[in-house]
Parts: C-alpha cells; sequence; structure tokens
C-alpha cells in the first residue's frame, strides 16, 4: 500500500531513514476513499518532506469494519416525524440530552407532541452508539485489522524508519494500538501520533475534536469523550471540503476537519509539523538475520462435496429382470470377461422379461411346448409370447452382462456359472424427438401365436417425455469455501511477495551499511558495575 518510493543514498539508507505517516481511517471508509485521503494528505496538506527536509512515506492502516451509519439514518428519519418540524436539526438532540431542560421545555411548550420525544430519541441513540461502539470492538475482524497493522509497523521498524501516526474517527481505536507495538519495535522519541475526531478517551498525541461533531459528542452519551478543542461555523455556514461535499454531522475528515475554510486544519497541521520536527532516528542497531519466510497454512479443511441429484424424468428404464426355466451358462474368461455358451433349446419352457423403472411397468412373456406356468392360460399346447408395454428403442452402456455375475468377479478362467435370472442395470431408454417440447417414448403391446406370421392384436403408442434437471447440492458452500481459500491463497502470495521485498531492502542495508562501532570500554574512574557494564579492574 506503499504509495510514494524516493531514491536514496547509502547515507540516508544508513543514518536518516525519512518518516512513515501512516493513516488510520474511520468508520464507513471505502478503501477507495482512504486511499483518497493519502494522496490529500501527501499532495495538499503535508507534503513529501519534512520541515527537516526528510522524504515521508505515506501509508494506509486501513481498516474496513463498520460503525454510526445505522444511528445517522435512524435518527434522521426520527427527526422528519412530527411534520418535519425537526427535520436536519441533529445539534438540538445532543442539547436536549446534555440537560439543556430549559431549550426542551420551550420547544415542548410551543409543540405538545413532542412531550415524549426526548426520551424516545435518547433510548434510540444510545442504544444505536452502544451497538456500532460495542459490536465493532468485539468484531472478529478487529483482530485481524490490528494484526496487518502490526506487520506494516515491524517492517518499517526493521528499516528504522521513524513513524508518525495520523488517526480518524474509529481509526483512533486501532492507532493506540498501534502506537503500542511500535513502542516495543523502535525508541520512544521514533514514534508520534495525531488525533483527529478521535472515538476513543485514550489518546497517544495531541488531538482535535470539533465542538458540533454530533457523532463523537453523541458517545458523551454512553461514555468518556475526549475534550472539544475547536469551534467550528454551523451546518448551512460551513464551505464544502477538500472533495467538493458538504458535511451535515460534522465529523468528515475531508469535508471538516482538513477543509481550509474550517478553523480544525490549522490546529491539525501544527501537530503534525511539530510531530515531523521532534522525531528522531532510532539508534543504530546491529542487524539480526533475516527471519525465513513462513507459510500460514490453510484451516479451512476439504473442499465441501457438491451432490448433483438425479434428474427426475418422466420414464426411467432402471433394470430388465431376465427370468428363464432353463439355466443360461457363463463361462469366465478371467478378468472379469465373460462369455455367453449356448444352451441347448428344451421342448418346453418358458422365459419373461420385466422392465422396471419409472413410467414403465411392461414384459414379455413367452411360453412354448407343454410348458405350463401358474397365472398363464394356454388353450393348448403352443407357442405363445405376450408382450405388454415393451418400450421400443432400449439397449445398455457398456457390456451386456447381469448383475448377479458381481458375486463371481473373482472367478478364475474357466469358471462356469448357470444362471435363471439375470438382472441387467445401466440401461439406455429410447427417446426420439428433437427437441425437448416433443420428446417421446414408445411402447408396443400385442402377441404372437403359432401358426401366425404377424404380431396379433398389435398396439404402438407414443407417451410424453419430460426431464426436470437435477440440481447441485452444497454448491452455496462450497463457492464460499472456495472464496476463502482463494483469499487465503492471495493474501499468502502477497505475504511472499513482501517478504522479498524486505529481505531485498534488507540485503541492500547490509551491503550498504557497515554495522556500528563497538561501544568504547567505560571509564574505570567513573564506571558503575550494572549487569550489562563489567567495569575493567
Amino acid at each position: 500500500m506503499m504509495l510514494q518510493i524516493f531514491p536514496v543514498t547509502a547515507q540516508e539508507v544508513c543514518e536518516s531513514n525519512g518518516v512513515v505517516l501512516g493513516f488510520f481511517n474511520g468508520v464507513q471508509t471505502t478503501e477507495l476513499n482512504a486511499r483518497v485521503v493519502v494522496r490529500v494528505l501527501e499532495l495538499v496538506s503535508f507534503g513529501v518532506t519534512t520541515p527537516n527536509g526528510e522524504p515521508i512515506t505515506y501509508e494506509m492502516f486501513y481498516n474496513d469494519t463498520q460503525g454510526f451509519a445505522d444511528f445517522v439514518e435512524t435518527f434522521d428519519q426520527r427527526l422528519h416525524e412530527h411534520g418535519g418540524l425537526l427535520a436536519g436539526r441533529f445539534e438540538l438532540f445532543f442539547s436536549a440530552t446534555r440537560g439543556e431542560g430549559a431549550w426542551w421545555q420551550a420547544i415542548t411548550s410551543a409543540i405538545p407532541s413532542l412531550v415524549g420525544f426526548l426520551d424516545a430519541l435518547f433510548d434510540l441513540s444510545r442504544a444505536a452508539l452502544m451497538r456500532e461502539l460495542t459490536a465493532n470492538l468485539g468484531n472478529p475482524n478487529m483482530a485481524e485489522v490490528a494484526g496487518r497493522h502490526r506487520a506494516e509497523i515491524d517492517h518499517w521498524a526493521r528499516l528504522e524508519k521513524k513513524m508518525l501516526f495520523f488517526a480518524h474517527s474509529q481509526g483512533n481505536l486501532f492507532v493506540n494500538t498501534a502506537y503500542a507495538h511500535a513502542l516495543s519495535k523502535t525508541d520512544a522519541k521514533s514514534v508520534r501520533a495525531v488525533h483527529v475526531a478521535p472515538a476513543s478517551p485514550m489518546l497517544s498525541g495531541p488531538h482535535t475534536l470539533a465542538d458540533k461533531d454530533l457523532v463523537i459528542n453523541g458517545l458523551r452519551i454512553v461514555g468518556a469523550v475526549v475534550p472539544n478543542t475547536t469551534e467550528i461555523p454551523p451546518y448551512f455556514s460551513r464551505p464544502a471540503g477538500l472533495n467538493g461535499l458538504r458535511d451535515l454531522i460534522g465529523h468528515g475528515l475531508l469535508e471538516i476537519y482538513l477543509n481550509p475554510a474550517v478553523p480544525t486544519v490549522g490546529r491539525i497541521r501544527e501537530h503534525v509539523l511539530t510531530a515531523l520536527r521532534e522525531l528522531e532516528s532510532p539508534p543504530r542497531q546491529p542487524m539480526p538475520p533475516f527471519p525465513d519466510f513462513v507459510a500460514r497454512p490453510w484451516q479451512g479443511g476439504e473442499a465441501p462435496v457438491v451432490v448433483r441429484t438425479p434428474d427426475d424424468a418422466s420414464h426411467t428404464l432402471e433394470k430388465i429382470v431376465d427370468q428363464r426355466s432353463a439355466a443360461t451358462v457363463f463361462v469366465s474368461a478371467g478378468g472379469g470377461y465373460w462369455s455367453r455358451e449356448p444352451s441347448e433349446e428344451s421342448k418346453s419352457g418358458w422365459s419373461r422379461k420385466l422392465f422396471q423403472g419409472k413410467g414403465m411397468g411392461g414384459s414379455r412373456q413367452c411360453l412354448w411346448g407343454e410348458q405350463h406356468v401358474e397365472g398363464w392360460v394356454s388353450a393348448q399346447p403352443t407357442f405363445e409370447c405376450v408382450f405388454e408395454r415393451v418400450p421400443l428403442g432400449y439397449g445398455s452402456y457398456g457390456p451386456a452382462l447381469p448383475e448377479e455375475l458381481a458375486a463371481y468377479k473373482d472367478a478364475p478362467k474357466g469358471t462356469v456359472v448357470r444362471l435363471n435370472t439375470m438382472t441387467y442395470l445401466g440401461l439406455r431408454l429410447g427417446v426420439v424427438g428433437v427437441s425437448a417440447t416433443d420428446a417421446s417414448v414408445g411402447f408396443m403391446s400385442g402377441a404372437i401365436l403359432r401358426g401366425f406370421t404377424g404380431m396379433q392384436d398389435e398396439r404402438v403408442w407414443n407417451e410424453s417425455y419430460t426431464i426436470k434437471p437435477g440440481v447441485l447440492q452444497k454448491l452455496e458452500a462450497y463457492e464460499s469455501w472456495l472464496a476463502a481459500q482463494r483469499a487465503h491463497a492471495t493474501e499468502e502470495f502477497r505475504r511472499y511477495e513482501r517478504y522479498l521485498e524486505e529481505r531485498s531492502e534488507y540485503e541492500e542495508r547490509v551491503r550498504l551499511c557497515p554495522p556500528p562501532p563497538p561501544t568504547p570500554p567505560p571509564d574505570p574512574e567513573s564506571c558503575v558495575p550494572t549487569q550489562q557494564v563489567v567495569c575493567p579492574s
């Protein structure tokens, strides 16, 4: 996120390392808007060099937590109630809730319908502000944001940069933690903080707070807030800010605090320039070995399995059950291959083929010779086949082997298996038609009797074929997992890019900068022995 890179000499690298000015944004600030503020700080407000002539590097310490918008929107809606008598009068609420009873009594005397409005407004604002403030402080994203900030600070501390933190609004909740972390990484004289419209009662440096900042002053209802420092004009007397916009609630950084026509900008500028003058370079330290890159493993587990439900078709041929009075012989050829041996034709017997599945229920039954089967009626010994709802145009996907052979899948070559019942799965149904609107499945019924060359009582017909495609289940879970996994991979890639940059900078400093001279031995006459100092005898 560094926005400016300056060429530096070996002397600048080793002695005067310049200043990093880090911007901590406030609530409801998009990353794009935060970048705009950084550019304004650089090009309009503070420039590219310190008063001492050192280069300033501008860095964005972004936080993407939310806040306060619900309060502003909801409170504005309430002010529009009661015939719009109080529309736009945000400052009136805070006057009332600070205990200015005479003012509120005068209003309610003139407008009796507002007698109960004060309590409602107070409860509304207290609940909204408490919710936004406490929700953000407990937001797991806060820890993630603070972690990113610490990594940025560690980077600049390793380069022995002076650091100035500039925080607005909710950014002040982060800057105090960042300031404390910076103190653990570098010298206290090398870090400064400037607070603008601080949402935190704790400060690490000077602050500026407008008297008509309705967001921060609204927090006085629910907790401590730092004192106001600067009086600003009322809304209708304020000119547009650096971004061309006006701010009703008096909280915007570009609209109010850095607006050249608002008194806050002079105070802020003085705080920043004073801090830039006061910052001192941290003392040179021997450079420790550069650490190895440690990748953070993916903690999101395995990808959720996406399951597609079966297509819901009006007709499906799930299986054919082939039953015969005489066994069919299969001989193993080894390796899962089988051959079907021809059976001797008996003088009498029967066969039955059942078509099972959705929209099926058909059969083909044949009886020949003097064979009798219970339920079949034949007037005389004859060859007879009866077709009932037999589908037209079916076949199999792959080898036409019955399911019953699965029990013999490891049978050695030459194994003989005789089956009277054979079940065939993996079947395809003949569907005719070029589009979904005219697709159909054909069926036939009839009988073949001895002495006749054709089908008797033959009937052939088509039934409309419809299909409802299956749906993907757990797709949202998978897409969420995939997005998180990609985000993790992207973040790791960026970390590694940053690591390579830091290592390159480190190696350049090692090349350009000799180690600091050793500390001279203490004077024996004035030496005071400590755990770190051994006085010469």
